[in-house]
């Protein structure tokens, strides 16, 4: 038997995404209850004793994350109306 030593396969969770946006965890979790386009994790993990799953993302898809959030509406940089006159 091999008494090499695997290194670990690294993910991005919740939290992570959560940084590369600068938003809460909570906010990336309702991300992915809300929109089905969400990227698909690369790894879930079974939900421990608390019964809270996890999901990770391989760091190298921090792109695919950014173009996802782009693509939400109202990100496309449009001015937004005005409330009172109905102006942009």
């Amino acid at each position: 038997m091999s008494t090499a030593t695997r290194t670990p396969a690294r993910y991005v969770g919740v939290a992570g995404v959560a940084g590369w946006f600068g938003v809460s965890p909570a906010t990336v979790t309702k991300w992915l209850d809300r929109y089905d386009d969400t990227p698909a994790p690369d790894a879930e993990i079974d939900p421990g004793r608390h019964g809270i799953p996890d999901r990770g993302w391989l760091p190298e898809r921090e792109q695919e994350w950014r173009a996802w959030r782009a693509s939400l509406p109202g990100r496309t940089g449009r001015p937004r109306k005005d409330a009172k006159t109905g102006d942009r």
